[in-house]
């Protein structure tokens, strides 16, 4: 949980202007249940 801690605080910080950019789903992933309890795998966002 640390590191998903560290990894919010980074995101929120992000500053990238001109393009678009994937933060906001990152930001969503670092509070899905799914993600915090280690519950996924490479077809996880195919099944999202």
């Amino acid at each position: 949980n640390k590191a998903i801690a560290k990894m919010k605080v980074a995101l929120d910080e992000l500053l990238i202007s001109g393009i678009k950019t994937t933060k906001d789903f990152h930001l969503s992933m670092m509070e899905n249940p799914d993600f915090i309890n280690n519950n996924y795998d490479t077809n996880y966002l195919a099944r999202h």
